[in-house]
């Protein structure tokens, strides 16, 4: 009986701490954190003085100590440990998660001005995509305190990270202005 109950009891804690789609907060724009994806490849970094907005408050970002990609449908993906972060993944429930999680004692965390690449065997079945990640709250930008600082949440939100052919396209209309700007003088 004694075991069963240390059984149920590590289930129910391990069922606790298990992330699932409904697990992000939708924080809308997340310009300090990047996302470059290249095949199946995803470098993840945090800008110099990365910020978000979080239940109405601007908080610093401390770390990322989580990347994952989420999908509305369910998830079939491979992906191994990359140094001290491990995988996690879950499909159960209405969507699906991929990716890797690390300690946030762990100095392989992702800090401002650091990058991490992450790299999947295989990623398939994924729709309307969108990037997750586990970041630990600072201080509130304006007040220096705040209901939600030291708090480590589950964030997702748009990042804003312009493909290359986006990035031709402005700088071909830079050229055109400044060539316009040339011809009126």
């Amino acid at each position: 009986m004694r075991t069963l109950s240390v059984a149920l009891l590590l289930a129910a804690v391990a069922g606790a701490h298990a992330q699932s789609r409904s697990s992000f907060t939708n924080v809308g724009s997340l310009l300090d954190i990047s996302v470059n994806n290249s095949g199946l490849s995803y470098n993840v970094g945090l800008t110099g003085s990365p910020t978000v907005a979080y239940a109405g408050v601007t908080y610093e970002i401390q770390y990322i100590i989580g990347f994952w990609v989420l999908s509305n449908t369910d998830i079939s993906a491979s992906n191994s440990a990359s140094g001290a972060w491990s995988t996690n993944n879950n499909n159960a429930g209405s969507g699906g998660i991929s990716g890797w999680t690390v300690s946030y004692q762990n100095s392989q965390r992702i800090d401002p001005t650091e990058s991490k690449t992450f790299t999947y065997n295989q990623l398939n079945n994924v729709t309307n995509k969108q990037y997750g990640f586990y970041v630990r709250l600072g201080e509130d930008v304006h007040r220096k305190n705040g209901p939600h600082a030291g708090e480590k949440v589950y964030i997702t939100g748009t990042t804003c990270v312009p493909e290359p052919t986006s990035m031709a396209a402005l700088g071909l209309g830079a050229v055109a202005l400044l060539r316009r700007r040339r011809q009126a003088k």
